[in-house]
């Protein structure tokens, strides 16, 4: 069994609230894994309502559409990096050698860098 990592970039409002509508899985590559860990985050404090991409058990039918993340799979506090932080690994292996890794960079340099992004492990 392995460790994998979902970023998720997600917007912060003014009441509080944390949303995101996007997923990004990437390729598992120890490299990248250690590189990501390294980095400065942060505990997010509130629940994100995560549009449903990270699989699990079917919503209530009265539900918003959408998983409340506090915890990643390992039961650990949810932690958050910024874009222009992650972006700063762009030279790694773990993405030179993995094209969903590539992808979900060039996905997080169309973001603003301020954008807070989820890091999900499972």
């Amino acid at each position: 069994m392995g460790t994998d990592l979902t970023l998720i970039p997600f917007d912060a409002r003014e009441d509080g609230s944390c949303y995101a509508n996007s997923c990004l899985e990437l390729s598992r590559r120890r490299d990248l894994w250690v590189a990501i860990r390294e980095l400065p985050s942060l505990e997010i404090p509130l629940p994100i309502a995560v549009m449903r991409c990270l699989g699990g058990e079917p919503l209530p039918e009265d539900s918003d559409g959408c998983d409340h993340v506090t915890r990643d799979a390992y039961d650990e506090p949810l932690r958050y990096v910024l874009a222009a932080t992650l972006l700063q690994l762009a030279g790694n292996t773990g993405l030179i050698y993995a094209v969903e890794n590539r992808a979900a960079w060039a996905y997080l340099a169309c973001l603003p860098g301020e954008t807070k992004v989820a890091l999900y492990w499972w």
